[in-house]
């Protein structure tokens, strides 16, 4: 049965509120290397398979930033080499709070879950903050998959059948939806004639803080090695 939804406007809460390193030359050098990290260790984790969700939105990632094809493809093989090498790796995630109020969720990928909480503590609270328990933050937001066909597209045709398919909204030709519903929802859209461009796991917040982005803190999160991705409520 067709879900009745309504379109929403791109500043809604629909709205990606990832942290993102500033765009000179020496900090994308680094945003680089850290993805070709993040994207490495998820191809170990997915056994180089690049539909599996993790690595999935690790390519997604380096679409966004731009990352030139050859260095993604290479990190791909390099993680995709060993296919017991993800045995032990573990998808887990994170959330604390930073002064002003401000939640953040960290998306991380480890073969030691006593070693990445440590890190990710300590770093919490070096920036004034503090790791939470379990449901602290995450009750007030929202597991998201985020499916973008290559544009442009037809937008009437795209929603149709995006929420056929099951999806929550489009949006600014980007389909959320269950990321239980990503892979079905995927092949609805492949089935129309849409080319999926890229896919990724988001955390979408229902409320923001009234409150600048702590970027000290967020980049020290950004930067630790088993860390994947970085969210945050702030305007």
């Amino acid at each position: 049965m067709l879900r009745i939804v309504r379109r929403l406007a791109g500043h809604s809460k629909w709205a990606n509120i990832r942290h993102k390193k500033g765009g000179k030359d020496a900090a994308k050098a680094d945003q680089f290397q850290k993805l070709a990290k993040v994207i490495e260790t998820s191809s170990k984790l997915a056994g180089g398979d690049r539909s599996h969700p993790a690595l999935a939105s690790a390519l997604s990632r380096a679409k966004d930033a731009r990352m030139p094809k050859k260095t993604v493809d290479a990190a791909v093989t390099r993680g995709g080499a060993d296919k017991s090498a993800g045995a032990g790796l573990e998808e887990l995630y994170y959330e604390g709070t930073l002064p002003g109020g401000v939640g953040v969720i960290v998306d991380a990928l480890s073969d030691n879950k006593n070693r990445t909480a440590g890190e990710v503590r300590a770093t919490f609270k070096k920036h004034g903050g503090a790791l939470g328990a379990p449901g602290s933050v995450a009750w007030n937001w929202r597991r998201v998959a985020e499916i973008r066909p290559a544009v442009p597209v037809d937008e009437e045709k795209l929603f149709e059948v995006a929420v056929e398919a099951g999806a929550d909204d489009v949006v600014d030709d980007a389909v959320f939806a269950d990321p239980a519903l990503s892979a079905s929802i995927r092949d609805a859209l492949d089935a129309a004639g849409f080319v999926v461009e890229a896919s990724d796991r988001i955390w979408i917040p229902e409320d923001r803080v009234d409150a600048p982005a702590p970027h000290a803190a967020l980049d020290a999160l950004d930067a630790l090695d088993d860390v994947s991705a970085v969210w945050h409520n702030a305007q």
